[in-house]
């Protein structure tokens, strides 16, 4: 026999009077006794008056056969009062909307009592809105099952009698690629809080997904507001942009040096157009490109993104600086300055129905006696005459040239050009297909494609998702089982190419995949690891030699497969082939003294717009091993050290947990300790990330990176900037197809020294009408700008090092928390005053002058230009320039001491010859009577006094164009 008693507890009410319990339990089969013992219980029925909270009762039944079922416990709880719960916030009804149960927006507990309601428009349970309009309070009362009476509530009523949608004045553009969009994000309602839906092409419920669609796409949007009233469906136009192109010129365009400025936006095209270019190179600035003090080939990187979020892939853009003597830099008029650039369009497959766009600027020629004509020569001839400057789909492919008279015969500018032929690729070689080396990876296959070289092709599995590849690489498609498993591949040269071919290739997995069969041998006693296994079967992997674990721990499988020394509970048993595939099993060991629960959960919801409002309940069977319990949770197997104390009723849970597997410990003084996990592995996941400020190599561009992302990565991420107004003051959208962090550079906002508040963003697909939204704790605050200027500088000798500079008034860079030194400094010697001579230092910190100023000083030095480098503690570095001058003096000492000791042995004049132009130096050294005791015409400094005795002598010097005279006293005594 079998005893039923309901899953969940039951709420009495402590005024209600007494309760049958046959009333809430039931045996099979029927027809038996049954008979009930606990507080409260006399015979079958149960008497709550005086007693309150958890109440368990133990319930036995005997069959009309005498068949004893095996006791069962019935969890009571006794209320005191009954409590009416209403809507937080108003509820709005729609006039025309019909009758409204009220019972659906209210609720009581405990639960299973009667409602009676009293208001305007009030009959019974129902609310008729017909005739009413704005605002309407209706008193609710609420009787529980056993009698408690609940305070009433009051429920806000809004009646309405119309709702709107408003939809974007404008065509909205989107991506092909950029991946499904959330319509609701797009449109809105009146008033909030009702539900939309869609109608039109690409739609699914409430998103779009654009891919495969193209241009124009209108989408039927209803709206029901929470009251019931429907407005006028509305038209959302959506323009699908499948990809974004960028055509500059085939041929190099020469541009003269004297010309002037060009403007590049003339010379290139965007696909879709109404976009936005961006160019990088030598001679740019924003749209522009100045050949003056250029020359030769310049190649500029020229960007485009479309509205729609569809950044083409980048381009070059070869100019060619002529210098101003070249023959196509003369001629009347503007001829020297004009440029002119070619933008070909492929004949598609094998129809003549190429283009070729000449852009000429300016395109009307200054002096214009003869208008613009141009003339091709190639597999078509043609001519045209003045604007539009374009052969239109008339052209085969190949080789051309063409002559354009410009204004008038004495400005004539030449050149070539070459239509391809695009669509129809050649036929495709498949080599070397490999299957994956684990079973359900991914296998690869070598394609080429006849006279396509290394080009960039697209390749797809099913006609519909196009991939780019370089022509002859290797590929990764999914692969099957044996023995066969077939793919068909098709090839074409881009999106534009309506042409292409098709191959097919069989791949399947190298290896079946691992199977294990296990069973128990030995269940595990209380508080002891004496449980054991058996692994009973390993097949399938590549059959090598295979390697064990258990619980992530290295083990070696005996021949008889027993594994032993297990404690009870969940064991993961796991083969690892020779190729290093693996695979996993969960062996329960069962213990007699286990505590033993059950776990339920809740996924989190999208109301609460962080993904972290899932819950883990539990239900310890507290009548198969009585005494007091703790639980605890973690997401880490094993490592449960924070136990919290159970009700009496062995009812736990867990509330604010994202997405992720949980592992639960009970324990008891009683029992053996038992952990379960459990999987919340639906909702909204979680968005969390952290950050980081630093420099871009060695710059003074400020880049902040975000770490530790967590979210759903196939959905799209939005950062958002507030100040401390909360306004916000920027936004910057990314994907994160692998790794978790995301650099972020060249954003205003991180160059001001204000307090931000970062919050990351994501519209994920099972919430597509709340964001997930993670707000960052820690205000960012940008450093400001690091600044520095030299101070002070003095000259070196050319003999010694005698210089000095300093670098101070350094403001900005990165402040630490704990008013340390925030600076670093080195200097090197960029170009030496006197050639040969390196100098330079490594970052040292800047230390506080007399002034209790930042600045960093440095002594002897020699002369030259020096690069100063000063550095904050993230990495933010700003060059600085400053010059030690040589000193040129000429300088003659009056003393001198030849004593062998190595210091001021000669008579050494500085700078004799400062400039190194090699001009002579005559010397005359005479005594105090006049005679001449030294003499040399070209005077090196070298004169060690020789034999002449100790005294003042006198000396006439001609040097750098003067003549110089005085005395010098001859010293050798010992100091």
């Amino acid at each position: 026999s079998t005893i039923t008693v309901p899953a969940t507890v039951t709420d009495v009410c402590e005024t209600g009077g007494v309760v049958d319990l046959t009333t809430l339990v039931s045996g099979s089969p029927a027809g038996g006794t049954f008979s009930f013992t606990g507080t409260g219980v006399a015979g079958n029925d149960f008497d709550p008056t005086g007693l309150s909270g958890s109440i368990s009762v133990t319930v036995n039944y005997t069959s009309g056969g005498g068949c004893a079922a095996t006791p069962e416990a019935l969890a009571l709880n006794v209320v005191s009062t009954s409590t009416i719960t209403v809507p937080a916030t108003v509820t709005d009804v729609c006039e025309t909307g019909g009758v409204v149960d009220l019972t659906t927006l209210v609720s009581g507990s405990p639960a299973g009592g009667t409602f009676s309601f009293i208001g305007t428009g009030v009959t019974g349970n129902d609310f008729d809105p017909t005739g009413l309009s704005g605002s309407i309070s209706v008193t609710v009362n609420y009787t529980s099952g056993g009698g408690c009476a609940a305070t009433p509530g009051a429920l806000a009523l809004n009646v309405v009698s119309t709702s709107t949608i408003t939809v974007p004045a404008t065509v909205t553009d989107v991506c092909e690629t950029g991946g499904v969009v959330d319509l609701t994000t797009l449109v809105s309602g009146s008033p909030a809080g009702g539900t939309f839906s869609f109608t039109g092409t690409g739609v699914t419920g409430n998103d779009f997904d654009p891919t495969g669609l193209s241009g124009s796409i209108s989408v039927t949007v209803n709206y029901t507001s929470g009251g019931g009233c429907a407005a006028t469906p509305g038209a959302l136009a959506l323009n699908v942009v499948s990809t974004s192109t960028i055509t500059v010129p085939a041929t190099v365009t020469d541009v003269c040096e004297t010309g002037g400025v060009v403007d590049l936006t003339t010379l290139v095209s965007g696909s879709p157009s109404g976009g936005v270019f961006s160019f990088a190179g030598t001679g740019v600035t924003g749209n522009n490109f100045d050949p003056t003090g250029l020359s030769g080939p310049i190649s500029i990187a020229v960007n485009y993104t479309f509205g729609g979020g569809c950044a083409a892939t980048s381009a070059a853009l070869s100019m060619n600086v002529l210098d101003a003597t070249n023959p196509l830099c003369s001629g009347g008029g503007d001829c020297a300055t004009v440029s002119i650039s070619l933008n070909p369009t492929p004949a598609s497959c094998a129809l003549s129905d190429g283009s070729m766009e000449f852009i000429i600027n300016p395109a009307i020629p200054a002096i214009n006696n003869t208008g613009v004509t141009i003339t091709i020569d190639g597999p078509v001839k043609s001519f045209l005459l003045n604007e539009p400057y374009l052969f239109d789909q008339i052209l085969s492919a190949g080789d051309y040239t063409f002559e354009i008279e410009y204004g008038d015969p004495s400005c004539i500018k030449m050149g070539a050009f070459t239509i391809d032929q695009s669509g129809t690729v050649g036929a495709i070689t498949v080599d070397n297909p490999v299957g994956p080396v684990c079973n359900g990876d991914l296998g690869s296959v070598g394609i080429d494609v006849e006279n396509q070289g290394g080009n960039i092709l697209e390749y797809s599995l099913d006609g519909f998702i196009w991939n780019s590849f370089v022509n002859g690489s290797r590929i990764d498609i999914p692969a099957g089982d044996a023995p066969t498993f077939e793919r068909t591949i098709s090839v074409r040269s881009s999106a534009a190419d309506l042409c292409f071919s098709t191959t097919s290739v069989i791949i399947q997995n190298q290896f079946p995949e691992i199977a294990i069969t296990s069973e128990v041998v030995t269940e595990a006693t209380c508080n002891n690891n004496d449980g054991e296994i058996r692994i009973t079967s390993v097949t399938g992997g590549d059959n090598s030699s295979y390697t064990f674990e258990l619980d992530g721990v290295p083990v070696s499988l005996p021949a008889d497969g027993r594994l032993s020394g297990l404690s009870g509970g969940d064991h993961t048993f796991t083969v690892i082939d020779g190729s290093g595939c693996d695979e996993d099993i969960t062996i329960f060991v069962p213990s007699p003294g286990l505590v033993q629960f059950t776990l339920n959960k809740t996924d989190p919801s999208c109301t609460n717009g962080s993904g972290t409002d899932g819950v883990i309940q539990g239900q310890i069977d507290a009548s198969f091993l009585p005494g007091n319990y703790e639980v605890a949770i973690t997401e880490e197997q094993g490592n449960n050290s924070t136990f919290i104390a159970v009700a009496p009723n062995g009812l736990f849970e867990f509330r604010d947990l994202a997405r992720g597997r949980y592992f639960i410990t009970v324990r008891s003084n009683d029992g053996c300790p038992n952990e379960l996990f459990e999987d919340i592995n639906d909702g909204p996941v979680a968005v969390s990330f952290d950050y980081q400020l630093s420099c871009v190599n060695d710059s003074n561009v400020k880049e902040l990176l975000l770490t530790d992302i967590t979210g759903d990565n196939s959905a799209s991420y939005l950062l958002r900037v507030f100040n401390n107004s909360q306004t916000l003051v920027d936004e910057i959208g990314f994907n994160l197809p692998v790794g978790n962090s995301f650099p972020i550079a060249n954003r205003v906002f991180l160059n001001l020294n204000q307090e931000f508040t970062l919050q990351l963003v994501q519209s994920q697909t099972v919430c597509p009408v709340d964001d997930i939204v993670f707000t960052h704790p820690d205000k960012l605050v940008p450093p400001a700008q690091l600044a520095a200027e030299i101070t002070n500088t003095t000259n070196s000798l050319p003999d010694r090092f005698t210089g000095s500079l300093s670098a101070g008034n350094i403001v900005g860079g990165f402040q630490p928390s704990n008013n340390g030194f925030p600076y670093l400094a080195r200097i090197e010697l960029d170009s030496a005053a006197i050639p040969g001579t390196v100098f330079s230092t490594e970052f040292d910190t800047v230390r506080l002058n007399t002034d209790l100023r930042f600045e960093a000083t440095y002594q002897d030095i020699p002369a030259g230009r020096y690069l100063v480098e000063i550095s904050d503690q993230i990495g933010c570095t700003i060059t600085l320039a400053a010059r030690v001058d040589l000193n040129t003096d000429l300088f003659i000492p009056n003393v001198f001491t030849p004593n062998g000791d190595d210091v001021n042995e000669t008579f050494f004049i500085r700078n004799l010859d400062p400039t190194g132009t090699g001009e002579s130096a005559e010397l005359v050294i005479t005594n105090r009577w006049g005679k001449q005791v030294y003499s040399d015409d070209n005077y090196i400094g070298n004169w060690d006094g020789e034999d002449t005795p100790d005294g003042v002598y006198f000396y006439k010097l001609k040097a750098r164009g003067e003549v110089f005279t005085g005395w010098v006293e001859i010293i050798r005594g010992q100091f």
